[in-house]
């Protein structure tokens, strides 16, 4: 019977544990759902604006408490006080002249009145209602009450939570751990920067300190962090670049410049680099693609026109000629002559050789013919194919808008500097990387690709990867390890156990090479392993990191295409790289800093651009004059560009729109206003306060920054560097964290005096005969007497299948000169530079900037000769130009084409005045004549004197 009580009251506590159980596990159920895990800690801001009417106001009350008392305690002396003298006066004798009363304050006259708890009860009764009437007072006349948010809560960010949000760096010389950022504030002797994959928009007018506050020091911090950024700078003077190079080469960098101001003292770049790349790989629809998106920002500027369908139907017609040129080099293996240049001379030379057609006696054009006789489907006649439909005058139309767009690349300058390559774009987000070709029936399947390193005897592997195999055989891996000379490569076919093994050596680097190859040689695949075919092995490694200078002259925009179409394709190649990593991003981030970018040609699809580059390890840093000036460069455009960029720093602005929008954004606050008001001989007097709205920083404000203060919007910085959530307060760096400037602190590191005229370029292009570069154009004119004739011309070899072909015409249809044909069958005409002679590569650069000036100084007689009749405003311009400059000697000879090299170098002193001479011109001009064309034919020629004089 017990047993079965015991086993009862067991059931019974068993129950209860259950039962309790499951009501605390409903209770920590809500709990839980009441306090969220994922959102722990106060943030400050968090909380939307409310009254505090109907909150405690606890200090109030503690306030209300304490006077409540003192006033009790006074009523109980003064009670006390009063009964004592009562008593006294009682008690006296003589009447009131003979009290004996002490007035002096006496703790005894704190006593309770009464009864002690009656006292008491009277006591909190009293306190609790002048407390009451004390709170409520002072609670409906409280500022917090009044103001509270309800019209704005923002607010500025202070030292302290810059520190907390910011990694702190020292401001100058030191290395310091981890990357680089842009620079968000400045406060005793430590930047605070943003380490972020964030974008940045600049806005600082003219003369702000653009370059002094924020594009130089960027420049040193991203070169001092240990994890080293490489750099692409839009240099528009070229300040950056000869004040940065020597600094950022002692930090361990690789500088190069792409030159367009003066394109002999620069790298080499290849706009059709890429399109070479895809045809080689036998990727022609990319091809075909990378080819469009070329020409679209050459002839960017005709979209959304009324001529709009002559720039369509002139870009394509300038692919079509572009995929022709490739194709043909590719068939002839002379990759080397896939260059604008070449397509540019084959439009001027097809597109404008004109021939009667035998049969029909129609006029025909050459270009026309070509297009018309490929077969059906190909890449390059469908580009033609709105060019071949157009009429004769709609035609020409085409043709001649297809010149004017390319016409850059006619120049011997930029002909030789967009010839050839001087680095491999991919290098700059993946400097290390492997691609090779495999036999095509291993399409699909894996590859692998191993590492090794050989210690004591011990083969270690290093990393292992498996690779697909692409279309037509190709393999491609972008790595990031660290490899040293003597490493070996493996690379198997683990299903077939074929293997091809390789020993890697790192050659001695030359000078100025920016060839980044690596030596591999073949070992025997070994006993278990059959021999895996492998082609084009081609291994590029380096742990150097690059910064690209774009020098544009800031007086000619009519090149200034080719730093956005740099740009364009950098980010196309890189972009198309992460495609094939594992993490989808560059291996180095790679900062676009890009000065002036309101001044340079649009980048196409830079909107797209925009929106997906954070991902992929690539940010752009974008320094403009205002919002307005991006939005005429991008039209539609320009919004996305705007919202993708994470920080907004204002230095200084003068466009009203700009300086609206960022006073707007920093937000408004809540302030009390105060109005009083009374009668004429009125003692009394009513003050009436309001909440009233108030932007934290004024549009007065914003436009009247003092040198180094600077506005930062930074919306989407809402961690601090622990990762901690915050609300991101604006910032306004002023008094304390005032920016310094340059020369305040980097001048003996960056020196933006330094002449970049007094610093050697390596120049890969310099000696290319463009002549000999060609491709034969006469290759390409599908008619024999109209291909023989040009080719008697151009002085071009003639095949023996034509001459034969033409010893068959008929008598009559043999008009041409027979012994004329006979020297060019068989032949090979050798170029020769100058009188046969070959020139050293000071006389080359000599003879380039002779031709240079002697255009120069014709255009500017042409614009003299030309001018309008009512300029009486620039006749002292003209008559000083005509006296001391055209009607030299010098000049006289070079506009008459008879001054030779050796000659030249005899006048190197007249050469040195008439620069000078012409800056006196172009001084005068600017305060006698509005005539831009005339200023502009003056700058250009003497900047053309002065790389001559450079050369001598």
């Amino acid at each position: 019977m017990k047993l079965v009580q015991n086993n009862e009251v067991k059931e019974r506590k068993n129950g209860f544990v259950k039962n309790s159980n499951k009501i605390l596990g409903k209770l920590k159920k809500v709990g839980s759902f009441k306090k969220n895990k994922y959102h722990t800690g106060k943030i400050e801001g968090e909380d939307l604006p409310k009254s505090l009417q109907d909150k405690l106001n606890v200090p109030l009350v503690f306030i209300g408490v304490f006077l409540g008392s003192i006033v009790f305690l006074a009523i109980t002396y003064l009670l006390n006080f009063l009964k004592a003298l009562l008593v006294a006066i009682g008690q006296s004798e003589s009447g009131l002249l003979g009290v004996e009363f002490d007035p002096k304050f006496s703790l005894a006259y704190l006593k309770p009145l009464g009864d002690t708890k009656q006292y008491f009860m009277c006591a909190v009764v009293a306190v609790i209602g002048v407390a009451y009437l004390i709170y409520g007072k002072l609670n409906h006349e409280s500022e917090k009450n009044l103001v509270y948010g309800q019209k704005g809560d923002s607010r500025l960010s202070t030292i302290k939570e810059i520190k907390r949000d910011y990694h702190e760096i020292p401001e100058k010389t030191e290395v310091y751990d981890g990357i680089g950022g842009v620079s968000i504030s400045h406060y005793q002797d430590k930047y605070y920067i943003d380490r972020d994959t964030v974008n940045t928009v600049v806005l600082g007018a003219s003369r702000s300190g653009k370059g002094e506050t924020f594009v130089v020091p960027l420049l040193d911090n991203l070169s001092r962090a240990k994890i080293q950024s490489n750099m692409v700078v839009n240099d528009p003077k070229g300040e950056l670049f000869s004040a940065s190079k020597e600094t950022l080469e002692k930090r361990g960098y690789r500088v190069l410049v792409l030159n367009i101001d003066d394109p002999l003292e620069s790298m080499s770049f290849n706009p059709l680099q890429l399109v070479i790349d895809s045809w080689a790989n036998k990727d022609y629809h990319e091809a075909s693609k990378r080819a469009n998106t070329l020409t679209s920002m050459l002839f960017a500027s005709g979209m959304g026109t009324d001529n709009e369908f002559f720039y369509k139907s002139a870009k394509s017609a300038v692919n079509a000629i572009i995929l022709t040129i490739v194709e043909h080099c590719f068939n002839n293996d002379c990759i080397e002559k896939i260059t604008m240049y070449n397509v540019a001379q084959m439009l001027n030379e097809l597109g404008s050789l004109f021939y009667t057609d035998p049969k029909t006696g129609k006029e025909k054009n050459a270009l026309d013919e070509y297009f018309n006789t490929l077969p059906q489907g190909n890449q390059a006649k469908i580009q033609y194919g709105s060019t071949s439909f157009a009429g004769d005058k709609a035609k020409g139309s085409i043709l001649s808008t297809a010149s004017q767009g390319i016409e850059m690349f006619t120049s011997d300058l930029f002909g030789k500097l967009t010839s050839k390559m001087s680095i491999d774009l991919k290098e700059i987000g993946f400097p290390k990387s492997i691609q090779f070709k495999v036999n095509t029936n291993l399409v699909g399947k894996r590859i692998s690709i191993s590492f090794l390193r050989k210690e004591n005897d011990v083969i270690r592997l290093i990393k292992k990867y498996r690779v697909k195999v692409k279309a037509l055989g190709l393999c491609v891996l972008n790595f990031n390890e660290y490899l040293q000379d003597g490493d070996m490569l493996d690379i198997r076919y683990e299903e077939e156990k074929s293997r091809a093994w390789y020993r890697i050596e790192f050659p001695k680097k030359q000078a100025n090479s920016h060839d980044t190859s690596l030596v591999t040689k073949k070992f025997k695949s070994g006993k278990n392993y059959s021999d895996l075919e492998i082609s084009t092995l081609r291994l590029k490694y380096t742990d150097q990191p690059t910064a690209v200078f774009m020098v544009i002259p800031d007086y000619d925009p009519s090149n200034h295409v080719l730093a956005s179409i740099f740009i364009s394709q950098l980010y196309t190649e890189l972009a198309s790289n992460c495609k094939q990593t594992p993490d989808k991003k560059c291996f180095r981030r790679v900062h676009f800093l890009l000065d002036e970018f309101g001044n340079m040609p649009a980048i196409d699809n830079m909107d797209g651009i925009m929106t997906v580059c954070l991902g992929r390890n690539m940010l752009f840093d974008l320094v403009i004059q205002s919002y307005s000036q991006l939005e005429t460069r991008y039209d539609k455009a320009f919004k996305t560009i705007k919202e993708n960029c994470q920080n907004h720093i204002l230095i200084m602005s003068n466009d009203e729109e700009t300086i609206e929008e960022i006073s707007k954004k920093c937000g408004h606050k809540t302030t009390i206003n105060r109005s009083a008001s009374s009668k004429h001989l009125d003692t009394d007097s009513s003050v009436t306060s309001s909440a009233e709205q108030e932007r934290v920083i004024t549009v007065e404000r914003a436009s009247q920054l003092i040198e180094g203060e600077q506005i930062i919007l930074r919306n989407l910085h809402r961690q601090d560097t622990k990762r901690n959530k915050i609300r991101p307060f604006p910032i306004f760096n002023t008094k304390e964290t005032n920016m310094p400037y340059r020369y305040q602190f980097l001048a003996e590191d960056f020196d933006t005096q330094r002449d970049i005229n007094e610093i050697d370029i390596a120049c890969e292009h310099i000696n290319l005969s463009l002549q000999d570069n060609q491709i034969p154009y006469a290759r390409f004119i599908k008619d024999l007497k109209t291909r023989l004739e040009y080719s008697i011309i151009n002085n071009i070899p003639i095949s023996e299948e034509d001459y034969q072909d033409y010893l068959n015409l008929s008598g009559s249809q043999q008009t041409i000169n027979e012994e004329e044909l006979l020297k060019l069958v068989n032949t090979e005409v050798k170029s020769q530079d100058i009188e046969g002679q070959v020139l050293s590569e000071q006389e080359m650069k000599i003879n380039i900037y002779l031709k240079e000036s002697q255009k120069e100084a014709i255009e500017l007689v042409k614009v003299i000769n030309g001018r309008l009749a009512d300029e009486n405003s620039a006749d002292m311009v003209i008559k000083t130009i005509n006296s001391q400059i055209l009607d030299t000697p010098f000049i006289q000879s070079l506009i008459n084409d008879s001054i030779a090299i050796h000659n030249v170098q005899e006048s190197k002193d007249q050469i040195m005045i008439l620069e000078q001479q012409l800056a006196n011109a172009y001084e005068l001009a600017v305060f006698k004549t509005k005539n831009s064309i005339l200023k502009n034919k003056i700058t250009k020629l003497k900047n053309a004197m002065t790389k001559l004089a450079k050369a001598i």
